[in-house]
């Protein structure tokens, strides 16, 4: 494995540097504020346009540099701003969709060398040792990602399960299950070997 250092791939930066609470959300908006979360493309909220910052373009990696979940990585699928702490990556050579996706499972793959609020990845994020180009296997480009295109809309966009609640009716949690109280377990009464 030729060895090269995530900066050998993609242009680092630190993103937006915003302030989720200095941002107007909206509902009607298709720019994501992207946190350290690890759920949701590290999506939290959809914001409003803001005059002095553009928003990022959709195609870059975002990671998180601290937090919980060090190294939560996520193509970004439209454009957004990022909160503190996130590192945006764009590639230096041209990748398709499924390569930019296994970049994000090898970064958050070393997720162990790091641990929340202790040793965060902001100083050694770009020295993280990658997979060449040429050495991402077959199967990444074999994966079909058009199976997946409404993740690449935000919830609001999404169609609803198709869930028809409207015959749901009131019921009593005994009409389900057969309730029988528990027994009280204490040191007392814990025989030895008994769970």
């Amino acid at each position: 494995m030729e060895k090269n250092r995530l900066s050998d791939l993609f242009h680092i930066s630190y993103g937006t540097k915003l302030d989720m609470n200095k941002m107007s959300t909206s509902d009607t908006s298709n720019i994501a504020f992207v946190s350290r979360s690890s759920k949701n493309n590290g999506i939290v909220a959809f914001v409003d346009r803001m005059e002095a910052v553009q928003p990022l373009e959709e195609g870059f990696i975002t990671v998180s540099l601290g937090g919980t979940y060090v190294l939560s990585s996520f193509l970004q699928t439209q454009p957004f701003y990022t909160a503190q702490n996130v590192a945006v990556l764009k590639p230096k050579v041209k990748l398709t969709t499924e390569e930019k996706l296994y970049y994000c499972l090898c970064i958050s793959r070393n997720r162990f060398r790091y641990s929340a609020f202790g040793r965060e990845a902001n100083r050694s994020l770009k020295t993280l040792i990658m997979p060449s180009p040429d050495e991402i296997p077959i199967w990444v480009n074999q994966v079909d990602s058009n199976k997946y295109i409404d993740v690449k809309k935000n919830f609001i966009q999404r169609e609803s399960p198709g869930l028809e609640v409207d015959g749901w009716g009131l019921f009593r949690i005994g009409d389900l299950f057969d309730l029988k109280k528990g027994k009280r377990l204490t040191k007392a009464n814990l025989k030895p070997g008994s769970t």
